[in-house]
């Protein structure tokens, strides 16, 4: 079993009893040090409290379950914020929010980056709106969907 599954089999339930979803789990190099990082959601979203009540929450399950089998790391436990759109949840989750498309491979012209909020998903193509015409994508031809930010 992975890391990640590891980490999600101990800390899953609580996040869950806590009234949380688990977006996903990454363990990965962060400024020199392995981090541990869950991310979670919330329909009302996810703010610095909560994510620390979380870790609070989690922190000895994961411990005790040696995730990392004695490797170092920090835990961490963050929103999804301008995390990549992964999974058909993912998709699901944000079905009528902003969303920027980046493809692979231009279509027409030379343009790779797109805006717009996100109208559909099947697992095949990926449908934005920008309020004047719909884009479809395919997702093959999909290097990334994120949730747009705009300050």
């Amino acid at each position: 079993m992975e890391i990640k599954e590891r980490a999600l089999a101990c800390a899953g339930g609580i996040i869950e009893e806590l009234g949380y979803e688990t977006v996903d789990v990454e363990y990965a190099r962060e400024d020199g040090l392995m981090c541990l990082t869950f991310y979670i959601y919330k329909e009302e979203g996810v703010s610095l409290s909560d994510c620390e009540a979380v870790s609070q929450a989690i922190e000895d399950a994961v411990e005790q379950a040696d995730v990392t089998q004695g490797q170092q790391y920090c835990l961490c436990v963050s929103s999804p914020g301008e995390r990549e759109l992964k999974t058909p949840r993912d998709f699901e989750r944000n079905i009528g929010r902003e969303v920027t498309v980046e493809i692979k491979k231009a279509v027409s012209g030379k343009k790779k980056k797109f805006r717009g909020v996100l109208t559909a998903y099947d697992g095949d193509k990926v449908i934005i709106s920008d309020g004047k015409c719909e884009t479809e994508f395919n997702t093959d031809n999909i290097k990334a969907v994120k949730p747009y930010i705009g300050f």
